[in-house]
């Protein structure tokens, strides 16, 4: 059986052979940029998605692919690529998957369901849509159609990434205990997360405004930091934007989660900006929609 690095490789060589037959293939870079995601090397990863973008004006996995690297970065230019997906195939049930989770992440939750529920309609089967509809309402305080979500991943033991059914029923367990069963619901899953980057990346995107409802600044805290190790600090105007955050800027650590967040959120746009492949990407201004 290959390794996950064996695979790598394997993609790679496969994406590089496209390319030497024919560069402009969209697919060969979108396929690079999804493999620097992974390898947690965003700047190379997002001129590739340019690239895709470039030469595959009309294919919405190419623009998702830039919106999973400025996810890292800056989530209103994610937003507003993501976006784009679904206007070039208004049927790619990915893109508005995209846009919720973009959606999430500036505290619109009404918004973020509405894009899952049109996700469902085209794909009623799909298992992030299912996931991320759980997390969302359970933060929100919407038990019956979180319950509903659920009930649909439930028994998909064999679908991945299998950490989205954990995290939802996280999200329920937390949201229906009673305030004395919390923490030790807190402490089992803390035991038992997974703790890979894209596992950390999840958790710091989705968790942490379930945490913040019940006033777990320190647990939001240690997964920021968790996800800072990796090299990567989170989206800025996620940190700024979200009205939901409000708790974790009196945490002694937030200065510093702040001030290496504007500097990647600062390199995002400079790359956009400089790279002659952007000309594909249409973006509305720097800084996207403001929650207030």
């Amino acid at each position: 059986m290959e390794s996950l690095d064996e695979l790598e490789s394997s993609v790679r060589q496969q994406a590089m052979a496209a390319l030497e037959i024919r560069e402009a293939s969209s697919r060969a870079w979108t396929t690079l940029a999804f493999i620097e995601w992974a390898k947690l090397r965003p700047a190379s990863g997002l001129e590739h998605a340019l690239r895709a973008i470039r030469y595959g004006p009309e294919d919405p996995l190419a623009y998702y692919s830039l919106n999973s690297l400025l996810m890292l970065y800056a989530n209103a230019l994610a937003l507003q690529v993501v976006q784009q997906s679904t206007q070039v195939n208004p049927l790619y049930s990915w893109g508005y998957i995209g846009e919720a989770c973009s959606l999430f992440q500036q505290g619109h939750i009404d918004e973020a369901v509405a894009r899952l529920d049109r996700a469902l309609e085209l794909e009623p089967e799909s298992y992030a849509a299912n996931s991320y509809r759980c997390i969302f309402l359970s933060t929100a305080g919407r038990l019956p159609p979180a319950y509903e979500a659920f009930s649909n991943v439930e028994d998909r033991v064999d679908a991945t990434p299998s950490y989205l059914r954990e995290y939802a029923k996280f999200a329920l367990d937390l949201s229906t205990a009673a305030p004395a069963n919390r923490a030790a619901i807190m402490r089992r899953f803390a035991d038992q997360r997974c703790r890979s980057f894209e596992c950390v990346d999840e958790a710091y995107r989705f968790l942490i405004p379930l945490l913040l409802r019940y006033s777990e600044v320190d647990a939001s805290v240690a997964i920021l930091d968790e996800y800072a190790d990796f090299g990567i600090m989170p989206a800025y105007d996620w940190v700024m934007l979200n009205p939901r955050l409000s708790q974790l800027r009196d945490h002694p650590r937030f200065a510093a989660i702040e001030m290496g967040s504007r500097a990647q959120y600062r390199q995002a746009h400079g790359l956009i900006e400089a790279a002659p492949s952007g000309r594909g990407v249409r973006l509305r201004g720097s800084t996207g929609r403001s929650s207030g």
